[in-house]
């Protein structure tokens, strides 16, 4: 339920937040569900990028991404194998 919740509010932030605490929720989020920030990420270019603009969004979305997903692999190995 937790996940969830996290989830919605970091998809919602955008909406209601400036663009740092819409940052900080996807961080959040993104301990759960590493995709999460990919996703704030795109739903933040969708709502704010001007044409022809670099999506930035999708960069640091993605990033994050890939960051939550080593880090949870790392704290996974570690827990279970060490």
């Amino acid at each position: 339920m937790t996940r969830v919740l996290f989830f919605i509010a970091a998809l919602s932030a955008p909406l209601f937040f400036p663009a740092s605490i819409a940052i900080i929720l996807a961080a959040l989020a993104s301990f759960f569900i590493p995709l999460a920030a990919l996703s704030v990420g795109i739903w933040y270019d969708l709502l704010y990028l001007p044409g022809g603009h670099f999506p930035y969004g999708l960069m640091w979305g993605a990033i994050g991404s890939l960051v939550a997903l080593g880090v949870r692999r790392f704290v996974e190995t570690r827990i279970i194998g060490g």
